[in-house]
């Protein structure tokens, strides 16, 4: 073994480890920056195996997810739905993702859900902090469509007033709703611009 790290990053001798492979050691930037794509195989078995790719590290992120849906459809007997998906990553992530579904059908019921200070995931001291939220919808050019309404830009950044204090992810399922024609341009940027939204 070397005084340096696995890649020569420089790093002094008490911010490296013994890597997973037993004989090299390894740094912060080893682990992070150069395993993934020099050496993805030990990376693989690493992930594999329930190691944080970094011995150090402290995850301040929660690992939560909420996902916002509306129905895709009207036959009772076929229940297409995004949860599947998001429930099978939970395993696959350490710690494990925390994933909480709701089904969304009007500007009202996304309020109940999401309006600060009284809304369920305000009040809940478990969802206050969720740092994903992830919207499946059918949309349209700067609104999202539920089975009982449309839900304009207005009603989206009323919703959400006040999440823009966080580090927040919003991920819009519709591909169409972020695709505002040039006289409603001024809507088509509801959360980056008004709430700060990320």
């Amino acid at each position: 073994m070397t005084n340096d790290c696995y890649w020569n990053h420089g790093s002094p001798k008490k911010n490296c480890y013994l890597c997973m492979d037993g004989e090299n050691m390894v740094c912060p930037k080893c682990c992070v920056e150069c395993c993934p794509t020099e050496t993805p195989d030990w990376f693989a078995r690493c992930a594999a195996a329930g190691h944080s790719p970094w011995p150090s590290v402290t995850y301040t992120v929660p690992r939560k997810l909420i996902c916002l849906e509306s129905y895709w459809d009207d036959q009772v007997f076929k229940n297409l739905s995004v949860r599947g998906f998001f429930d099978s990553l939970k395993p696959l992530i350490r710690p494990p993702l925390q994933v909480d579904h709701r089904f969304i059908e009007s500007s009202k019921h996304l309020s109940y859900y999401l309006r600060r200070p009284d809304g369920v995931l305000w009040v809940d001291p478990n969802a206050w902090d969720v740092p994903i939220f992830y919207l499946a919808f059918h949309g349209s050019p700067g609104s999202v469509h539920s089975v009982l309404e449309q839900i304009g830009p207005d009603d989206l950044c009323e919703a959400f007033t006040g999440y823009g204090a966080y580090p927040i992810l919003f991920i819009l399922d519709p591909a169409a709703s972020l695709r505002v024609p040039r006289a409603k341009s001024s809507q088509g940027t509801f959360f980056m611009h008004r709430d700060r939204g990320r």
